[in-house]
């Protein structure tokens, strides 16, 4: 049989193409042909859900490494066109994995969503729910990767400016409500003044405000004002970003600003 390449070459359709359409041919069980020059595969049902499994729990960074391991676990020899097809038949999609910190505790943040989801269906008409937190974005270009023409440079000029800027956002998931203001730099005075500020933009009585440990949010100074505001402020479980919502909006600002754009 033809290499996929060889298949794209004579068709003039990308390898991905060729790839899509074998995948939808065998699903509909069309062909038995595979990319090894063989049968569909030579793995049993019970080694390919082993396989299946170990790929789970083990992220090879090239086909090649899974061929590998498949020759000298299973005796079995693919090309790395053909395991590429064959972890795509099996769901398998080339991705980074997402990174957590490493001293995260499952246990605090479980029992963090559980309060979370109670003060949430407890909350009265007139009282606000916000996740808060501070960013940095550096006045600066970042380049990352996109579509170019293939043979094509494409370049970024960069800017002689190097400074931060800093930002104090709460976001409500209801209605996402975004308030945000700039502020010289982020400490106990800065968030003091965005509290005011959210106070007076908040039509609620009360307002309930969920960030991390930062210095900025936990010291004496806002504990003193906090005493006579009418926010209340509740700590997420140290290294858990992944549970303030707001992270993900600095991501879109990041993306949206920074990224593959030129600066001035």
């Amino acid at each position: 049989g033809m290499s996929v390449e060889l298949i794209a070459q004579a068709h003039r359709i990308s390898i991905d193409s060729v790839y899509r359409y074998l995948a939808e041919y065998g699903a509909e069980k069309k062909t038995e042909h595979d990319l090894r020059e063989g049968s569909l595969s030579t793995l049993s049902e019970s080694e390919t859900r082993e396989l299946v499994e170990h790929l789970r729990k083990t992220t090879y960074l090239y086909a090649k490494q899974v061929c590998d391991y498949v020759r000298t676990k299973y005796g079995v020899n693919y090309t790395v066109s053909g395991m590429t097809f064959w972890l795509k038949t099996q769901d398998f999609v080339y991705k980074e994995p997402i990174k957590v910190p490493g001293k995260l505790d499952p246990e605090r943040q479980e029992a963090f969503i559980q309060a979370y989801e109670a003060l949430k269906d407890s909350l009265k008409e007139d009282e606000e729910l916000f996740f808060m937190d501070a960013v940095h974005p550096e006045f600066q270009s970042k380049a990352v990767c996109g579509w170019i023409k293939s043979g094509e440079t494409k370049t970024l000029p960069t800017t002689s400016a190097q400074y931060r800027m800093h930002f104090i956002g709460a976001l409500a998931l209801e209605g996402m409500k975004v308030f945000a203001q700039e502020c010289e730099t982020v400490d106990a005075d800065s968030m003091i003044t965005f509290f005011k500020a959210l106070e007076v933009s908040s039509e609620g009585k009360t307002i309930h405000i969920i960030c991390d440990n930062g210095r900025s949010n936990k010291n004496k100074k806002v504990e003193e004002y906090l005493k006579k505001s009418k926010i209340t402020i509740y700590y997420l479980p140290p290294y858990s970003p992944n549970l303030n919502p707001i992270e993900r909006l600095w991501k879109v600002l990041r993306e949206r600003k920074t990224y593959n754009i030129r600066l001035s």
